[in-house]
């Protein structure tokens, strides 16, 4: 979709700025720390940035200023190599209460959030950046025509880590004030009478772990009657050994459909539950759900998601899982009903390499139009009705970075993703207020390993 006019300019205006800033303005703030055991195809990789927040408290009993992390884009616990994974908003204002006479406390246009990584043989790496056009703080005490930060971090094949990241301003002014066009020093400070401390280029670094925390700016707020902070710009970077990457995820219910090109009908994923990249330490964790009724899809009456996983030694033993499960479903006008739905889908490494399955995933009672399916469905079966195509025990598999295929068996070198959909329906005909080329996914477990 093609942006405003005016969200164009202030879009291009930014990307110009941070054309200025190279890489080689991250290398110059590299900071290395001593070489420990570990290799790239084993590191853990940690990125994300936003737009900036802000958290302003009152003793005086006016209302709390609360921004959560604005546009926040966060690297997946197994990134791709090479793939950047971006967020964007195009504009964003936030008004203190009448009586707090703060008036906007923070307003922006563009803000783009962006971080890739990439890893082989001989290093991992890990980059996050944020861009925010047209700044204004505390009614324009503190404005900026753009804010561009990254921060970057590396390991190499013999355990060296390297960490660095910067900020760029273009027509930084505060309180009327012209300050910089360009860079400043990490952890510049600038006190403002009335309002608080200005830091700018805010970088804070934990060698251990090889973390990097970049604020372009940073208002430590303190009047007579707020106090807090606010922030405008933020990237943060982590890389350092691990023995193995995990991921686990599961959700019962997802749908999408657009009619004229216009979105009509969109569930997102229903009773979702994603297992922190460390794994849960080998404890299951579980999140029961309530019922799901939609006029459009139908109803399912019990939901239920678990993850589980454990990193070791080594690697080999390293191990995710995910279940999905349903009961009672009645979708599309009783097209599809079962007593129980279940996906489930588990990813361990040993010293072959990294590999997946489906086992325990499960029809009970499971019936599609006039057809009754005994017992569990094959992997990847499908049913095409008039109104639908529908795939029963749908797998798909990628390894050691390739591309994603339907696959009812999933090994690896170093690395397996695997996919289990109960059921994955593509509509050829309106059906319950779905049009053509509606999707519907039920019951959705996700798992993998690298290491």
């Amino acid at each position: 979709m093609q942006k405003p006019a005016g969200v164009r300019r202030a879009l291009g205006r930014t990307i110009r700025v941070a054309s200025l800033i190279s890489t080689a303005a991250v290398a110059s703030a590299i900071v290395a720390t001593p070489a420990v055991a570990g290799t790239p195809a084993t590191a853990s990789l940690v990125g994300s940035a936003n737009g900036g927040s802000a958290l302003l408290t009152s003793s005086a009993g006016l209302p709390t200023v609360k921004v959560g992390r604005i546009a926040q884009q966060s690297m997946p616990c197994l990134p791709a190599s090479g793939v950047v994974y971006r967020n964007q908003v195009n504009s964003t204002r936030v008004l203190g209460s009448v009586l707090s006479g703060l008036g906007t406390v923070l307003s922006a246009g563009v803000i783009e959030n962006e971080g890739v990584a990439t890893f082989n043989a001989n290093e991992a790496f890990v980059f996050e950046r944020s861009r925010t056009a047209n700044v204004s703080l505390l009614k324009g005490v503190i404005a900026a025509e753009a804010v561009d930060v990254k921060a970057a971090s590396k390991i190499d094949a013999a355990g060296n880590k390297t960490r660095g990241g910067s900020t760029e301003f273009l027509g930084l002014k505060i309180a009327g004030n012209t300050i910089i066009n360009g860079t400043v020093a990490p952890n510049t400070t600038i006190v403002v009478p009335g309002v608080g401390t200005v830091i700018l280029n805010e970088q804070v670094h934990d060698p251990a772990l090889n973390t990097i925390k970049v604020t372009g700016i940073r208002v430590k707020v303190d009047t007579l009657t707020y106090k807090g902070d606010i922030r405008i710009g933020y990237a943060v970077t982590r890389v350092q050994p691990a023995d193995a990457q995990l991921d686990a995820q599961a959700f019962e219910l997802s749908a999408k459909a657009n009619v004229a090109g216009i979105l009509k009908t969109t569930i997102g994923r229903q009773n979702f539950l994603a297992m922190e990249c460390k794994g849960t330490g080998g404890v299951e964790k579980s999140q029961p759900g309530v019922g799901l009724l939609s006029k459009d899809l139908g109803s399912l009456a019990v939901l239920y998601s678990a993850v589980n996983g454990k990193r070791t030694t080594g690697g080999n033993g390293s191990f995710a899982y995910a279940i999905a499960e349903v009961a009672k479903t009645n979708l599309l006008d009783g097209l599809i009903t079962a007593d129980v739905i279940k996906s489930q889908s588990n990813t361990v490494k040993d010293a072959s390499g990294t590999h997946s399955n489906a086992a325990g995933s499960k029809f009970l009672n499971l019936k599609i139009g006039d057809t009754v399916i005994a017992g569990n469905a094959a992997p990847n079966t499908k049913i095409s009705l008039g109104v639908a195509d529908i795939w029963l025990n749908r797998q798909e598999c990628q390894a050691d970075g390739g591309p994603r295929r339907i696959k009812s068996t999933c090994d690896g070198i170093s690395e397996s993703r695997f996919r289990v959909t109960a059921i994955y329906i593509k509509v050829k005909v309106a059906i319950a207020g779905l049009g053509v080329g509606a999707e519907v996914r039920v019951a959705e477990a996700f798992s993998g390993v690298r290491g």
